[in-house]
């Protein structure tokens, strides 16, 4: 199997900051191969140059870095990496075989659902059970959909 990831980073990161999780980046990315067989793990992100190093060891655990322009607000960074990360998993999708989607984010499920129509879907994985998206739940019954906080310890 050629299986990618698509991770929605900013999304995940919000979301283990939010539980308090404290999780292993490369056990994850061992656990995503093992598991899901998944050969590329694209992982996005909204660029800002201080965290260079964090962006180093991601992509020394074998993830595969997509950078989106972020802007500086009052309230932090904005750096929406939604389009990009659509714009891959469609434009990509006869590299691979199957995808695993790793977000909470519903904005995402007319992507998901229209891969999947296409057979291009092997499961999401939620970053959180508490905050994943109700537009995504409704596609549970066409695709298996699986929960960061059930294999934490495993990624820890």
């Amino acid at each position: 199997m050629n299986n990618w990831a698509f991770i929605d980073g900013n999304n995940l990161k919000k979301r283990i900051v939010e539980m308090g999780w404290d999780i292993n980046y490369a056990r994850l990315r061992v656990y995503l191969k093992d598991k899901y067989k998944v050969n590329v793990a694209c992982y996005f992100i909204g660029y800002i140059e201080r965290f260079k190093s964090l962006y180093n060891f991601l992509e020394s655990c074998g993830y595969k870095l997509v950078y989106k322009k972020t802007v500086e607000k009052d309230d932090g960074y904005k750096g929406n990496c939604d389009v990009v990360l659509t714009m891959r998993a469609l434009l990509d999708k006869d590299d691979y075989d199957k995808a695993v989607f790793v977000t909470n984010d519903g904005d995402f499920a007319p992507l998901i659902e229209y891969l999947n129509e296409q057979g291009k879907v092997e499961c999401i994985i939620a970053c959180s059970r508490e905050k994943f998206s109700y537009l995504l739940r409704e596609l549970h019954d066409r695709i298996n959909i699986y929960y960061l906080d059930d294999f934490l310890h495993k990624i820890k």
